[in-house]
């Protein structure tokens, strides 16, 4: 359930990183109509934080459930809560069409300089990953490896707190929820956390 260790995606990190980027767009475009009505007050109606939006909802459900120990931190849970939200925001854009569809074309250039502007800063972020890939600086040494190992633990736990990867029998009680806000794309698309981390 935490990721396919000899699926496509794990095997072409260039593949993986398109794939992304696309599920990236796709989530936001997934939680722009709760994003419309929630985030009104702002100029754009939240459309640039619609990506945001989607990613704290499919991690931050999962999370909960797996903190309370009622259903795990898993794929299926992380299905189901993007389902759910998806349901929701149908259900708003249905109601809402016509104001949507009105703000949208009324805005169109702003919708593709967000577009753009999410794409390249993605793609700078994989040039500068590209650049300097391994999870570990010999020369400089760094926190690298703390974080893969505290982005695995999270990956591989169900229920939280997470365990600790270098206490056994422990959990981690340091800050990780940032871990699980990564963590829930990762798991969706079934990514193994080495190629994800670079992500």
């Amino acid at each position: 359930d935490v990721c396919d260790i000899d699926g496509l995606l794990s095997r072409s990190p260039w593949l993986a990183a398109v794939v992304w980027m696309l599920a990236l767009v796709l989530l936001g475009w997934a939680a722009f109509p709760l994003a419309f009505v929630a985030l009104r007050g702002l100029p754009d109606r939240g459309y640039a934080l619609s990506r945001v939006l989607a990613l704290l909802i499919i991690s931050y459900v999962p999370w909960l459930t797996g903190s309370i120990k009622f259903l795990p931190f898993s794929r299926g849970m992380i299905v189901l809560t993007l389902g759910l939200l998806l349901l929701l925001s149908a259900a708003i854009f249905i109601r809402r069409r016509a104001e949507m569809i009105a703000f949208l074309r009324a805005h169109v250039g702003y919708v593709v300089l967000i577009e753009l502007l999410g794409v390249g800063l993605f793609l700078l972020m994989v040039g500068i990953r590209l650049g300097n890939p391994d999870v570990w600086d010999v020369i400089w040494g760094g926190e690298k490896p703390m974080d893969l190992s505290y982005f695995t633990a999270v990956m591989r736990s169900t229920v939280f707190p997470p365990y600790d990867p270098w206490h056994a029998g422990g959990y981690i009680n340091y800050y990780y929820y940032g871990f699980v806000f990564v963590g829930a794309l990762t798991k969706l698309l079934g990514i193994v956390p080495a190629v994800a981390y670079n992500l």
